[in-house]
């Protein structure tokens, strides 16, 4: 029986953080705080996350409860070369209740060397040979799901620092 509730707790708590094919759905529920605190801890952790918000905020919502921003991550891979992945990251906040989603993942520009291109990668949680117009050449499977999983962890560090944001505001 223990260990039965300790495997649900563990499915339970994987349900809640889950991700599938790069995109992340996380509700942060039962907040102290209003719409309008949720809000401005929302700006505060975009102000603090990248260093020009002002060019990566595409909508700015405080009536509607939304901010979407639309930014690039680098991965580095000491291999292979530079990968720049481009994504989507929405702040929702309502009811005492807050919201993120990072989803539309691409790869936007890619370089095996600074003024070498590389073919962009098509992002997946599997290896993919080829798909339309992205190409996998010259860069094996283990290189290929050593960049994905570099990307997942960024990705899932973004989402892990603003639930930690939002629950440390909501102490106050």
């Amino acid at each position: 029986m223990h260990r039965l509730f300790i495997f649900l707790l563990l499915v339970i708590s994987t349900k809640t953080y889950a991700q599938t094919n790069f995109q992340w759905d996380v509700i942060i529920d039962s907040l102290n705080q209003n719409e309008g605190q949720l809000y401005s801890a929302g700006v505060l952790f975009i102000t603090q996350n990248w260093p020009y918000p002002q060019n990566v905020v595409r909508d700015d919502d405080p009536a509607g409860g939304i901010i979407l921003v639309k930014s690039v991550i680098p991965i580095q891979d000491p291999v292979v070369g530079l990968y720049n992945f481009s994504y989507e990251c929405t702040l929702l906040f309502k009811d005492r209740k807050a919201r993120i989603q990072v989803d539309h993942v691409v790869c936007k520009s890619a370089f095996f060397e600074p003024q070498r291109p590389a073919p962009f990668l098509s992002v997946h949680d599997g290896y993919i040979k080829q798909t339309d117009n992205f190409l996998v050449i010259g860069i094996t499977e283990k290189q290929y799901l050593r960049i994905m999983g570099n990307l997942k962890i960024a990705l899932q560090s973004l989402v892990d620092s603003y639930v930690g944001a939002i629950k440390k505001g909501s102490n106050w």
